[in-house]
């Protein structure tokens, strides 16, 4: 795949932090039971989230403002509240009757058994290095802290400066989500980085759980990002060693 490229606006001396967040390009579908509240509150049992993430709304009544279509519009920032429920601090249902719907969201990429580098250069010298437990750190599914000290932001003067932020998994499968320019002068979005893998991901490989070669292997993810097997096997396996013994 090809990185995002998303240039940094860093200000000499300050500290710089942001919050990147890896998703999988599959959408997934939760229905609305409740909305109510300041800020709004919406109930969406097992909606599967465990932790703030950015989620799209369609098809409510009663409160226009709360929709917002996937690709044409930016998502809501949803704040994690329980299982069932989630919060969108920017909205407020106060005295309105809105009803239905669903949230969609697009399921975060399990980073537990990644390593993650980002490297800042001059050209073709190497400036500094951030990975994870030294600027870095996986805080949740699929979201990455990225802290800068204003002691490594003086170093960060000048034209020329460009990084680039890595993440490999076990297997070892090593992907580049970022690519860009460093400097003051480049533009600041209000928006937290966002990146999509290529394709759905699959069971832990090489380095974390070692995946059998039989073929028919049916292990995936559950929906709570958990490996699942499904025991809906049809025909069923008693029939075969029925038959094989006869």
């Amino acid at each position: 795949m090809q990185p995002a490229c998303k240039d940094l606006s860093v200000i000499p001396g300050t500290t710089y932090r942001d919050t990147i967040r890896i998703m999988q390009p599959e959408f997934v579908y939760r229905d609305i039971t409740s909305i109510a509240g300041a800020p709004v509150q919406l109930t969406v049992p097992g909606h599967g989230l465990t932790s703030d993430w950015p989620v799209w709304v369609r098809g409510v009544q009663g409160m226009t403002d709360l929709n917002r279509e996937p690709i044409r519009q930016l998502p809501h920032k949803a704040k994690l509240i329980s299982a069932d429920v989630i919060e969108i601090n920017s909205l407020s249902a106060s005295g309105l009757r809105a009803s239905g719907g669903q949230i969609i969201y697009r399921a975060p990429v399990n980073l537990s058994e990644a390593s993650i580098v980002m490297t800042i250069s001059r050209g073709e010298l190497l400036v500094m290095t951030l990975a994870l437990g030294a600027g870095l750190a996986v805080t949740a599914p699929g979201t990455i802290s990225r802290v800068l000290t204003a002691a490594q932001t003086a170093l960060l003067t000048g034209d020329d400066l460009t990084y680039t932020l890595d993440v490999t998994y076990a297997g070892p499968t090593l992907t580049r989500y970022f690519t860009g320019s460093i400097g003051e002068g480049c533009a600041r979005e209000c928006s937290d980085p966002q990146v999509l893998t290529v394709g759905e991901q699959g069971a832990p490989g090489v380095g974390s759980a070692e995946l059998s070669a039989d073929p028919n292997n049916r292990l995936k993810f559950g929906s709570d990002r958990k490996l699942y097997v499904s025991d809906d096997l049809i025909p069923d396996p008693l029939n075969y060693y029925i038959l094989a013994k006869g």
